[in-house]
């Protein structure tokens, strides 16, 4: 596949990727068989179909979760600031409030949230 050569060529083969064959609506069912058997792991795809383009959406959502991890913030009120980058590289699960700040649930990439951690330490 030219897209993995590329991938190879730059040094990118390690990033995680998917397989998308688009235009399936234009190979014959037999064509589509074999593209199954040769690429068990790929997605095949028709734009036109709302019902594939739903089922790309959620195998996308869960290619990136499965990475995911959760914590608990508290960010101190005088640190509101923050707030946006919290928002900007973490999905927020739920919020509380005490005397000592805002209590997040997050959920986010582990790099994000070590970020995160370390921009509220630093500030």
């Amino acid at each position: 596949m030219v897209s993995r050569n590329v991938l190879r060529e730059i040094g990118a083969e390690v990033v995680p990727s998917r397989l998308l064959l688009n235009k399936i609506d234009h190979v014959r069912e037999a064509e589509r068989a074999t593209l199954r058997a040769k690429y068990p792991d790929a997605i095949l795809l028709s734009a036109k179909s709302p019902e594939d383009v739903a089922a790309l959406r959620e195998t996308i959502i869960a290619f990136f979760e499965a990475t995911m991890v959760e914590d608990q913030f508290v960010l101190p009120y005088a640190k509101q600031g923050l707030l946006g980058d919290v928002y900007a590289n973490a999905r927020v699960l739920s919020e509380a409030y005490d005397n000592t700040g805002r209590i997040m649930r997050v959920r986010g990439l582990p790099g994000a949230i070590a970020r995160l951690r370390r921009t509220f330490a630093a500030s």
